[in-house]
C-alpha cells in the first residue's frame, strides 16, 4: 500500500500534458487521507479522497452526512480529472503533493473543464472535475455529545422539547455516544443539565445554556 501510495503522492511538475458518484458540488471538509485502489475492471488506479467535518455548500439533493468520499482516476496527464485537480493544488499551494493537503481544511468544488475532442469527435467533451479553490483554515475542534446536546437544547421551552429530541435523535456525535445517547432516551439529559448548572430556565420558560 505505501509503495502504491508514493507512486499516486504527486504534484503538478509531475503532469504530462473522472470518476466520482455524489451530489455535491462545492463543499468545505478536512481532507483525512488519500488511498489508492486498483480498479481490476478497467486495469488502472483509482484515488478515493476521504473527508470529514464537511460543510455543504452547493448539492444537487439534500447532503446530511458528515463525510465524503471522492474517487479521482488517477492519471499523469494534464487534461485529466487528476490533472485538473493536482493543477489546481499548484495554484494553492505551489510545488505541493496530495500529502501536503491530507489533515487540512479545503474547499473543493465542481468545474467543468475541456477535455479536447478525440479521433472523428466534431465536438469538445467537457467534464466536470473536483479543483481545490482555497485551504480554508486548520481543522475545527469537534465538539464533545455534550456539547452538541446542550446547543440543541438551547432556546427551547422545557414544556415543548419534540424538535430537541428529534435533532438529537438525528445527530451522528450523540448516537455515537452510548452515554449521552441514553439520557436522552430516558428524558433525563436536560433535568441532570439543569442540575448540574450548564443550562438553565429563563425568566420567559425558555432553556438556556450557562456561560462557561
Amino acid at each position: 500500500m505505501e509503495d502504491l501510495k508514493g507512486q499516486v503522492n504527486i504534484g503538478a511538475k509531475d503532469l504530462v500534458e473522472g470518476y466520482q458518484v455524489t451530489p455535491l458540488r462545492e463543499f468545505v471538509g478536512v481532507l483525512e487521507d488519500f488511498v489508492p485502489e486498483r480498479d481490476e475492471q478497467y486495469n488502472r488506479i483509482r484515488i478515493s479522497l476521504q473527508f470529514t467535518d464537511v460543510e455543504v455548500i452547493e448539492s444537487t439533493e439534500p447532503y446530511p452526512f458528515p463525510i465524503v468520499q471522492l474517487t479521482v482516476p488517477f492519471s499523469q496527464r494534464k487534461r485529466s480529472q487528476m490533472g485538473f485537480l493536482v493543477n489546481s493544488l499548484d495554484k494553492v499551494m505551489p510545488g505541493a503533493t496530495l500529502s501536503s493537503l491530507v489533515k487540512q481544511r479545503v474547499r473543493m468544488k465542481v468545474v467543468s473543464e475541456n477535455f479536447g475532442r478525440w479521433r472523428g469527435e466534431t465536438e469538445d467533451r467537457i467534464r466536470g472535475c473536483w479543483e481545490i479553490q482555497e485551504i480554508t483554515s486548520k481543522p475545527k475542534v469537534a465538539q464533545s455529545a455534550y456539547e452538541v446536546a446542550l446547543g440543541l437544547a438551547e432556546g427551547k421551552s422545557l414544556t415543548a422539547l419534540t424538535e430537541f429530541y428529534q435533532q438529537a435523535f438525528k445527530n451522528s456525535a450523540i448516537k455515537a455516544d452510548k452515554e449521552v445517547l441514553d439520557k436522552i432516551l430516558r428524558k433525563t439529559f436536560i433535568e441532570e443539565a439543569i442540575e448540574a448548572g450548564a443550562l438553565y430556565i429563563s425568566d420567559d420558560g425558555l432553556i438556556e445554556r450557562a456561560s462557561s
